[in-house]
């Protein structure tokens, strides 16, 4: 369960937040982090629905949360997690979040055509990367970035808890934060202030 996992509620949370500058940590904003899952591959619009826009959540609801669904997978799915939505100062990327990365022209293009998605992509590092989203074909899944920048549910080999796969922590910036100067490139990065 990511609400009480210790990559969430010590490494993330805590740790990573604690040692921040003061400074940074009043820029932060907490946020209720989506931690629903999704199944099937589709477009950053597509995705974004099922993570975070008008769909999110209904794949996991009609799998899991059901009244009366006692079948062995959706017991081994929700694992006793009823509890797919979390605040907190610090996250992981959303699959949506990698795929608008890329330029718009790869908008429209499938998570499953990763060739697309990764070139061009200002997130893709080539390093295998775990997402904030968890599949539902398992209760013991999640998305991942592979090093060719393939998208997809890790739900076959390491789970969630296994594996030399990295994490790239995420969050959200008060309002009140403004950009003072920089373009956005890694030559001329944005700076903030308050």
């Amino acid at each position: 369960m990511w609400k009480e996992s210790n990559l969430n509620t010590v490494n993330l949370n805590d740790t990573f937040y604690n040692k921040m500058i003061e400074s940074y940590k009043e820029m932060i904003e907490e946020h209720e982090w989506q931690v629903g899952g999704f199944g099937a591959h589709g477009t950053a619009k597509t995705i974004y629905n099922l993570e975070l826009g008008i769909g999110k959540l209904t794949e996991q609801d009609e799998r899991c949360y059901n009244q009366g669904n006692n079948s062995t997978s959706a017991k081994r799915l929700c694992n006793g997690d009823k509890d797919i939505t979390y605040p907190g100062y610090v996250g992981l990327m959303y699959v949506s979040d990698y795929m608008y990365g890329a330029t718009n022209k790869s908008w429209i293009t499938t998570t499953n055509n990763y060739s697309a998605v990764k070139d061009n992509n200002w997130l893709y590092m080539g390093l295998e990367e775990w997402f904030i989203s968890r599949g539902t074909n398992t209760g013991n899944s999640a998305w991942v970035v592979t090093r060719a920048g393939l998208v997809y549910d890790d739900n076959y080999a390491l789970y969630v808890y296994g594996g030399s796969r990295g994490v790239r922590p995420a969050l959200y910036l008060e309002s009140s934060v403004k950009i003072i100067s920089g373009s956005g490139t890694s030559g001329d990065p944005y700076k903030l202030s308050m």
